[in-house]
C-alpha cells in the first residue's frame, strides 16, 4: 500500500514537470517485446510532431 501510494505521487510529479509516463509490466516487456516497442515508437513519432 506504502508503495502504490509512492508510485501515486511520483507519477503526479513527473506529468506535472512534462513528462509521459508509460508503465509496462514484466511479463509484458518480456513475453510482449513487440507490443513495448510499438507502443514506444508511437510516441516517439507523437513526440517528434
Amino acid at each position: 500500500k506504502d508503495a502504490h501510494a509512492r508510485d501515486c505521487v511520483r507519477y503526479t510529479e513527473l506529468t506535472l514537470a512534462g513528462w509521459r509516463v508509460l508503465r509496462f509490466t514484466w511479463e509484458q516487456v518480456m513475453q510482449h517485446p513487440a507490443y513495448v516497442r510499438e507502443v514506444l515508437a508511437v510516441v516517439g513519432a507523437d513526440r517528434a510532431a
